[in-house]
């Protein structure tokens, strides 16, 4: 009766590790990122970043004066930072 004891929690402790290996063999297939597209999304988070900053059009056609829009495109200016060119977003 022991002997049948230590076989059954012998093949439950398998059947948990077996279940713990697939679901981290899962977990990391899901979670791998290529290099490609890693830089794919960080071009993207780089557009959006862009897109945020811009100004809208009424602000452009109806600047409070001068000093103020030529301070708004410095500001502009010294916050956008390029991200590099690709041929696949062109």
């Amino acid at each position: 009766m022991m002997g049948m004891g230590i076989v059954i929690f012998a093949i439950v402790v398998l059947i948990l590790l077996g279940g713990l290996y697939l679901a981290w063999s899962l977990w990391w297939s899901y979670a791998e990122v290529n290099p490609e597209d890693e830089a794919f999304h960080n071009r993207v988070a780089h557009l959006n970043d862009d897109q945020s900053y811009r100004m809208s059009d009424q602000q452009i056609a109806n600047p409070p004066d001068s000093a103020a829009a030529w301070t708004q495109m410095v500001r502009q200016g010294r916050r956008r930072r390029r991200a590099p060119r690709s041929s696949r977003l062109r």
